[in-house]
């Protein structure tokens, strides 16, 4: 995955393999998740994406699926590992970890 930012870059989002983006229901907010376990959090503004963060947990594997909530406060990972995540977008930490299956390809949030 490039990114575009002022015309298309040669920077790659992902080491290896994106995997999945998600754009935030406000449309203020874009992630993408990959195979390097990470989370690219980045900002859209008129004509501009700026890079807020990179998120990443050791216990987490390949990114399979992103979700906002739709206030845009929360992001849901989903790992091959078996795990969603509930990172908080306001202090960047993991509120919640979901456990029980052992792959999770597809999440769905509806608060």
């Amino acid at each position: 995955l490039s990114y575009y930012l002022g015309g298309w870059t040669d920077r790659l989002v992902h080491e290896k393999f994106g995997l999945c983006c998600v754009l935030s229901h406000d449309g203020q907010f874009l992630a993408t998740g990959g195979s390097d376990a990470k989370i690219r959090l980045f900002r859209l503004e008129e004509n501009n994406i700026s890079e807020l963060r990179t998120l990443s947990d050791s216990k987490l594997k390949w990114i399979w699926c992103l979700q906002f909530s739709f206030d845009s406060h929360f992001l849901f990972v989903s790992s091959s590992d078996g795990v969603v995540q509930m990172w908080s977008l306001r202090d960047w930490e993991i509120k919640r970890n979901y456990r029980g299956h052992k792959k999770i390809c597809c999440i769905s949030v509806l608060v």
